[in-house]
Parts: structure tokens; C-alpha cells; sequence
């Protein structure tokens, strides 16, 4: 028999959702999830590093350092971990392209993941359950870039994308089934998803500009995403099958009018908030903003650049749970448990990501297009 939307079932479906919401954060705080991990360049332009803080900002503490290029940080969903990748420098040249690099998240039991003497290893993610990784790997083949996707010890790496020259910025969904990914087979840069073995890969975004660096919400309902459609580097949100795609942030940094260059966003636990990296005179910062829009707030200010911030995701499969509850509140539909399919991950970085990220951005297309890797 259907399952009817009544007036007392609606009831119903929005305080399950208020109260799977109100776990995660709850979740969250008990756990110590309340993290965000960024990159800096504190302390030497030449160099960045990885920090953790608090969600609103405070509590900041240094995990790595030494003469190296650390970025792109991202939590383990259960938040001992943190991956990232590293390129190491000789009297301040880069002297390897870059591979991923895990450590505890107090940055203690540093060790590298991947190695290869000419590619560039970048941007990884782990999967909702912690098994897997999904990354970039820069020169895979010439002027070739591809997701990947291994074991989260490093072992077992395969190749998710073929087509196309740059394929890149993989994110899973909440459940672990999808991965989202940024794409330019189609000629221009666009927002893509696969299933988590990398097939069914379907184009979610068709703009004449560049789309990049695509986030899922937790809860799979929606993805957050950079695009240059308004002239300069924005944050956008869309729906998670595609569709009308919402402005979020501003269009001009913070401190001198001028458009905006807007990067890597990343959803709060509980799909309220959404940071992203945004201008602010002549560095970038982590900026918080409502996941429906509204006031932006910087949580870091410093003379340093701060960027490729992540939010600790929730516990693992809470973001399942959350998601069964929106498909419910969406559809009318009861959700059935169903068993996320075998995921593989996906690698991609540009190889000017990690020499040109920590310098003082530029506000030239040419600055924006090294930060979204296009």
C-alpha cells in the first residue's frame, strides 16, 4: 500500500529529520568532530602546512611542518586520521610532485600513501566508512589527469575515469554509492558523478563556464560547487541529480571590492554551513556562510594565506542514516536498507596547485584557474 503524506505523517517526517539532525550534532560535539582542517602558509610563503581548529574558529594548532607543500587536508569520518598531499622542496624548489601523506589527527605517525617519480598525487577523500580513499593523479598519462580511488593504506589503487584530459576533485556522497568529480571531456570543465566503481558516470552541469570542485551534502540531497558563470569564482549549490544552480557567497573579497576568487567548499555535519576559501586582502581565509546563504564570516584572519579547508564529517553512517530520512522526507517514500556497492576512489591535482597555492593569490583569471585546477 503507498505510504500518504498526511498532515500528521509530514509531522512526523520533519521532526525525524529536526532529531537525525540534532544526533549528528550532538554526535559531532561528543566525538570531538567539532574540527576543521585547513592549509597555511604561516610562518614561510614558500611552504604550507596543515592546522586544525575549532568550528567557529578558535583552538588553531599546527600538525606538520618542515620545508614541504602540505595541502588538502580531510578528516577520517571517525577523526583519528588525516590525509594530504605533500611535495617536498629542496632549498625551497619542489623536488617531488607530490604524493598522499596519513597522519593522526594530532599529526603524530606521519607516512606516505602513494609514490611516483614524475606524477602529482592530490586532493584526497575519504570514503563515508573509512576503507577507501578517492584522490588525483596529475601525469598519468601526458597532460593527463584521473580519479583514482585505493585502499585507505595505499594499497589496491585503481582508475575510475578515462575519458577526457583533466578529470579530478572527487567527493563521496554521504552513503558511499556516488562520487562526484569535475570533468573537461565534454571540452569545458563540468560537474560530474559515477557510481563508486566508477560506473554510470553521468554530467550533472552544462555552462559555458568552468564548474569545479564539487562537495556533497551529508544528507546526498544537494552539492556545493565552485563556477565561474558570474564572471569570477563563486560558491554555488545545486541540487544532487543537477539542475538550477543557486549563488551562495558574494561575488567580491572581503577587503578590496574586487571579484571574487572562491574555492573548495565543504559541508558542517549537520548540512547547515558551508566553508569555503575566499579573498581577503590579498590572502585567502576560511570563510564560513549559511548553507542557504546569508552572512559570510571569516574564521581565520591572518597576513598568511588559509585554504582547502574541510569540516570533520559526521561518524560513520550517520550521513547514511541522515540521507535515508531526507529520501523519505522528499519522496513519501519509506527508505530500505540497501548495501552501498564496493567503492573505489579517484586522485587529482594539478601540478601548479602545490608550487603556486601558498603564494599570494593573484586576481587574474590565471590566479583563480591554478586554485580550482582548471
Amino acid at each position: 500500500m503507498p505510504f500518504r503524506r498526511s498532515g500528521r505523517q509530514v509531522v512526523g517526517l520533519t521532526v525525524s529529520t529536526m532529531l537525525v539532525q540534532l544526533l549528528l550534532v550532538a554526535s559531532a560535539d561528543a566525538q570531538g568532530q567539532g574540527k576543521i582542517t585547513f592549509s597555511s602558509t604561516r610562518g614561510d610563503d614558500e611552504s604550507s602546512h596543515v592546522f586544525t581548529m575549532n568550528a567557529d574558529g578558535s583552538g588553531e594548532r599546527q600538525l606538520t611542518s618542515g620545508v614541504t607543500i602540505d595541502v588538502d587536508p580531510t578528516f577520517s569520518p571517525d577523526g583519528t586520521k588525516i590525509v594530504f598531499s605533500r611535495a617536498g622542496l629542496v632549498k625551497k624548489r619542489k623536488a617531488d610532485p607530490g604524493d598522499i601523506w596519513s597522519m593522526n589527527a594530532d599529526g603524530t605517525g606521519q607516512q606516505r600513501l602513494t609514490k611516483g617519480a614524475k606524477r602529482a598525487d592530490g586532493q584526497p577523500a575519504y570514503s563515508p566508512d573509512g576503507t577507501k580513499i578517492a584522490f588525483t593523479r596529475n601525469r598519468i598519462a601526458k597532460d593527463t589527469s584521473a580519479v583514482m580511488v585505493m585502499d585507505a593504506d595505499g594499497t589496491n589503487e585503481r582508475r575510475l575515469t578515462t575519458q577526457g584530459k583533466f578529470n579530478g576533485f572527487p567527493d563521496w556522497s554521504g552513503d558511499g554509492s556516488k562520487i562526484a568529480f569535475t570533468s573537461d571531456r565534454t571540452g569545458n570543465p563540468e560537474i560530474f558523478v559515477m557510481n563508486a566503481d566508477g560506473r554510470g558516470q553521468t554530467q550533472l552541469t552544462n555552462n559555458p563556464a568552468p564548474d569545479s570542485k564539487p562537495a556533497f551534502s551529508h544528507d546526498g540531497t544537494r552539492i556545493a560547487f565552485i563556477s565561474e558563470r558570474a564572471g569570477s569564482a563563486q560558491l554555488y549549490v545545486m541540487p544532487a541529480g543537477g539542475g538550477s544552480a543557486q549563488l551562495r557567497s558574494s561575488g567580491v573579497d572581503w577587503g578590496e571590492g574586487n571579484p571574487s576568487a572562491d574555492y573548495a567548499p565543504s559541508w558542517s555535519p549537520d548540512d547547515s554551513q558551508i566553508i569555503y576559501t575566499g579573498d581577503r586582502d590579498e590572502s585567502w581565509e576560511v570563510i564560513r556562510i549559511p548553507a542557504s546563504g546569508g552572512a559570510q564570516a571569516p574564521l581565520t584572519e591572518s597576513a598568511a594565506s588559509d585554504f582547502a579547508a574541510e569540516y570533520q564529517p559526521p561518524p560513520p553512517g550517520a550521513a547514511a542514516r541522515s540521507a535515508r530520512v531526507a529520501r523519505v522526507a522528499a519522496t513519501g517514500k519509506r527508505a530500505t536498507a540497501s548495501r552501498a556497492p564496493a567503492a573505489t576512489a579517484p586522485p587529482l591535482l594539478q601540478s601548479t596547485s602545490l608550487t603556486q597555492v601558498g603564494n599570494t593569490r593573484s586576481g587574474t583569471a590565471s590566479g583563480v584557474a591554478f586554485l580550482i585546477g582548471l
